[in-house]
């Protein structure tokens, strides 16, 4: 059976708002190694259409730094589901619809799988994390506080804490700080 890894970027008061994320080519390589790692990338539709905005026009961009032009090609080459209710079709290469994240159709996907990587995507992440199916986390703390976005579990409250294990801690030239914790 598969895990289901997330990685998201939060400001220190809690907020996941992509527009104050300190994104250099530490965090580029960061996000590399985890892409790397993984069989299928998973998606929230609004994440979605933020990537798919940009990266697969970077991806043809050979005059990018090399950990973004290294993530953008990886992107759009890696297999990608896409969760929504509203999206018809997904025209990003390599990319599906699943209409439903839930226990079913995710241990589907982690028998199919062994790594899931779940970029971004707070509500997706909320609702996955209540029914208890994300195995692994990664939370990169940006060091700003925003005061705006999206907060991860603002939408869906839990219905008991999750008790997680420290894995590691990352520190960034830049005072970004990952933390890679375990489900307990």
């Amino acid at each position: 059976m598969g895990i289901l890894i997330s990685s998201i970027n939060v400001t220190t008061d809690g907020f996941c708002n992509h527009i104050d994320a300190i994104a250099d080519d530490e965090h580029h390589s960061f996000a590399l190694d985890l892409l790397r790692q993984a069989d299928i990338l998973l998606l929230g539709r609004l994440t979605y259409q933020l990537f798919e905005s940009y990266w697969p026009i970077a991806a043809q961009d050979k005059t990018l730094a090399r950990p973004i032009y290294e993530l953008a090609r990886l992107l759009d080459n890696k297999t990608k589901i896409v969760v929504t209710e509203t999206l018809e079709k997904a025209e990003w290469n390599n990319t599906s619809i699943l209409e439903l994240a839930n226990q079913e159709t995710i241990n589907q996907l982690k028998a199919k799988h062994q790594h899931i990587l779940l970029f971004g995507s707070p509500g997706l992440l909320s609702s996955l994390t209540k029914q208890s199916l994300v195995d692994e986390f990664y939370f990169t703390i940006q060091p700003i506080i925003s005061g705006k976005g999206i907060r991860i579990f603002d939408e869906i409250c839990l219905d008991s804490r999750v008790d997680l294990k420290h894995i590691n801690t990352m520190n960034f030239k830049s005072g970004v700080v990952t933390v890679h914790y375990s489900k307990k």
